[in-house]
């Protein structure tokens, strides 16, 4: 595939565009602003223009970043498995009681209690957070 004399043009453009833009940010300021005081230009208003124009890129910047944040946060929570509390009884008691054996003669600490046995709830909780941990460690490559 040839490339037109139209696209070449664009390019030798931008090129150009590029080499007086890279021209005028290396020129010193207090040059810039002679050549500018010199050729009638109001240099205050410019000054003005330019913190108004940078203040709007950070807003829009800014803006930006929130829309790309709240979009990663919907794919990570339509990724992140969503795992049965209830459904699946069997297996959460097997799970529970694997972890049970496990567990040290130390009592647990759930929802900021003491207590000797877990409620079904605290049962329901620590059977998701394992399930969730079976997932990672096996996208990880632990398992």
């Amino acid at each position: 595939m040839t490339t037109t004399k139209k696209h070449q043009g664009r390019g030798e453009s931008r090129k150009i565009e590029d080499a007086l833009i890279e021209s005028a940010l290396d020129t010193p300021a207090d040059l810039f602003r002679a050549e500018m005081e010199e050729a009638g230009e109001d240099t205050a208003s410019y000054v003005s223009l330019s913190e108004r124009m940078m203040a709007e890129a950070r807003k829009m910047a800014g803006r930006e970043r929130l829309a790309r944040a709240r979009t990663e946060i919907v794919a990570f929570r339509s990724r992140e498995e969503r795992s049965p509390l209830t459904s699946d009884a069997a297996d959460a008691a097997a799970r529970m009681a694997a972890f049970r054996a496990q567990a040290t003669s130390t009592p647990l600490m759930m929802a900021a209690r003491k207590g000797k046995e877990l409620s079904a709830s605290d049962d329901e909780v620590v059977a998701a957070s394992l399930v969730k941990l079976e997932r990672l460690r096996r996208e990880d490559g632990d398992a």
